[in-house]
């Protein structure tokens, strides 16, 4: 039976009614779908330590800047992450390694584990703030915060990706809630337990460059004009360590 040629002309290239994927007639596919992703970041995850920055533009209204910055409180959360790569860019200046990696959590896991507790308020992850790797003890900052689909389920709505460094101390201070914490020993120093530049300085004696015996010091560029001074005959090999011009060492 000839059924003619179909006319293609006519048909609505709207979406059609029967995938209204914002409607209420899906919402329970959506929690079910929600329960899939905490459970597998729950199986095939690692717990961290969660802490919440504050960053209150009215402490300076015309820089919008904070002074004042603290952690507030810490809680537990279950993140995913794929094995990091050692992702290199290649500069002018070289090879510079890329420290950064993705975490992702569930957006629902999240909201409920920040609320346990007291009726906490609940305050959505940003830039700024901290995370604690428990299997390894490590802190990273996170840089940026995004909307993301995860490994198992294509889809934005259900779960947060982190996007990581690893945490410099910026002298932010410890709550009344997170002084006894592990972040604690790690934030506010007076100097930054991280800073391994003296140590390198101290190492490097070894590989400096001696002056031989008969060789002209360098003149000291600081020397103010009038009488000359021991330090004339001292030359500079950084802020730390100067070289006579017998190539002895001395501290500065």
């Amino acid at each position: 039976m000839d059924l003619g040629t179909p006319n293609y002309s006519n048909i609505n290239k709207g979406r059609s009614k029967y995938f209204n994927y914002s409607g209420p007639e899906y919402d329970k596919e959506r929690k079910l779908l929600s329960s899939f992703i905490i459970e597998g970041i729950n199986t095939f995850g690692m717990c961290c330590e969660f802490y919440i920055a504050t960053y209150d533009t009215k402490f300076d209204p015309i820089f919008g800047e904070d002074g004042n910055r603290r952690f507030e409180r810490s809680f537990d959360i279950m993140s995913y992450t794929k094995q990091p790569l050692e992702n290199k860019i290649w500069t002018k200046d070289g090879i510079v390694l890329i420290d950064n990696f993705s975490l992702w959590s569930s957006k629902k896991h999240f909201k409920d584990a920040s609320m346990v507790g007291n009726n906490l308020e609940y305050f959505p992850p940003k830039m700024g703030d901290v995370l604690r790797t428990n299997f390894n003890n490590s802190f990273y900052e996170i840089t940026e915060v995004v909307e993301s689909d995860t490994t198992y389920l294509q889809s934005r709505q259900f779960a947060w990706e982190f996007i990581v460094k690893p945490f410099k101390d910026e002298l932010i201070k410890t709550s009344d809630n997170t002084k006894d914490s592990s972040i604690a020993n790690y934030t506010n120093k007076a100097k930054d337990i991280f800073d391994i530049t003296n140590t390198v300085d101290l190492k490097a004696e070894k590989t400096m460059y001696r002056p031989k015996l008969g060789e002209k010091a360098q003149k000291n560029p600081w020397q103010t004009t009038g009488n000359s001074t021991d330090m004339d005959n001292v030359i500079i090999v950084n802020s730390n360590i100067l070289v006579d011009e017998n190539g002895n060492y001395i501290k500065a």
